[in-house]
């Protein structure tokens, strides 16, 4: 007798089991969950040719939901759940630049710490233009091809839904010539550095964000009395209005302090800044490695008599 109770016990637990596992099942049917298609139109830049591609999906409220990244330029299909979101997209795989904050209105890129002269390889410390000694040091980041899209309704229990994003570059361009160098030699390393530029852009303002840094630069010599760099930039001046400085550091601790101010705020076109400077006199004996204090170039008067 007892045996049959614990029979039928037993097999009422196993019913239980089962029903309970078939509950669960008709659970992860998840009907609202849908395939949404992703689709970018590069006719705001159509020389753009990223790696992969970022979608950030956010709520009304502005919550990080869910990010996704794409291994074409073209997009690719998700599966997200019916619902409003906010969108933010930018290009991925890139070495000097990151990502940072989870709400979209802080959601920004951004790039990392770097040393003052880690283009000529050196780790000592070097004279910085007064007005910006405290500027945090960063990286130059990559071209930047970003957007943002509202309102994104996807339907459940519907067809193909889909939406179109519209990225175009976010970051501006700038070069910088040095002309009339004298004295450049092979066995000196020479690098820059230029003040005031900004250190995040912010995808959902559209604008660049975050506190003014300092962003260290390789120079190239197209001869042999020019100097060269082209790079990109968030922008400069995040805050206000202020002074630039571009700086010229050697190997061998000599350095010169250019005031680019009024070339970078009244540049024709903001996008693409072009630095044009004239004259650097480095010294002609060339100051050993091994020299411990660092060496000002000033400029010569010139004798018009």
């Amino acid at each position: 007798m007892k045996k049959r109770f614990a029979i039928a016990g037993l097999l009422a637990a196993i019913v239980c089991v089962i029903q309970s596992c078939s509950h669960k099942d008709l659970c992860y049917d998840h009907d609202h969950v849908v395939d949404f298609e992703i689709k970018f139109d590069w006719s705001k830049a159509p020389d753009a040719a990223p790696n992969t591609m970022v979608v950030h999906f956010f709520t009304p409220e502005g919550h990080h939901y869910r990010r996704y990244e794409f291994s074409s330029q073209e997009g690719g299909s998700v599966k997200m759940e019916a619902g409003t979101y906010k969108l933010l997209f930018h290009n991925g795989e890139m070495e000097n630049v990151g990502e940072s904050g989870y709400r979209y209105d802080e959601y920004a890129l951004t790039t990392s710490p770097i040393l003052l002269l880690s283009p000529i390889g050196r780790a000592f410390d070097a004279p910085r233009p007064e007005d910006s000694k405290d500027e945090p040091v960063r990286s130059a980041p990559e071209t930047v091809w970003a957007g943002a899209s509202d309102d994104i309704e996807i339907k459940p229990l519907s067809g193909d839904q889909s939406v179109t994003l519209y990225p175009s570059m976010v970051t501006s361009v700038y070069t910088v010539e040095i002309r009339d160098v004298k004295n450049m030699t092979n066995d000196i390393d020479i690098s820059g550095a230029i003040t005031g530029m900004a250190e995040c852009y912010s995808i959902g303002a559209g604008e660049p964000f975050g506190q003014a840094v300092t962003l260290p630069l390789s120079l190239e010599r197209p001869d042999a009395s020019t100097l060269f760099v082209r790079f990109t930039s968030f922008g400069h001046c995040p805050k206000e209005v202020k002074r630039h400085t571009f700086t010229v550091y050697t190997s061998n601790k000599v350095y010169k302090h250019f005031d680019i101010t009024d070339q970078m705020h009244e540049a024709a076109d903001p996008n693409n800044i072009k630095i044009l400077l004239e004259g650097l006199d480095l010294p002609a004996d060339g100051l050993k490695p091994s020299v411990e204090e660092w060496g000002e170039v000033i400029d010569k008067e010139i004798d018009m008599n």
